[in-house]
């Protein structure tokens, strides 16, 4: 879905790019690591990985998976309650101001929690 942004809505990209772009790196670099690498060793290491670690690798999937849909949300409820940026009229671009604001939305928590 990154990748459709840059080139399906290159104009959108470019104009909330410094708000949008953080969440959704944040969750492709947590989906990529923490998800798969330990996917991985919980789908395949049944028999090679100890009964604890098997399940240490359940859970941070499982972790993993709740974050990245986080940070998906963030995204997704930045977009329809955008808080935390500025306009900026010289560059005519959205600008990011606090990213706790971003992060911690309400309507992205509200959808997290539901």
């Amino acid at each position: 879905m990154e990748f459709e942004f840059g080139t399906n809505w290159a104009n959108y990209s470019w104009f909330v790019g410094d708000i949008f772009g953080a969440p959704l790196a944040i969750e492709g670099i947590m989906a990529f690591f923490l998800e798969a690498t330990f996917f991985a060793v919980m789908f395949f290491g049944w028999d090679k990985v100890s009964k604890g670690f098997h399940l240490l690798s359940t859970w941070c999937v499982a972790i993993g998976s709740n974050l990245s849909a986080f940070w998906i949300l963030v995204a997704n409820g930045w977009m329809q309650y955008p808080v935390g940026m500025s306009f900026n009229p010289d560059t005519a671009r959205n600008e990011m101001q606090s990213f706790f604001e971003v992060a911690l939305s309400p309507v992205a928590i509200s959808k997290f929690l539901h």
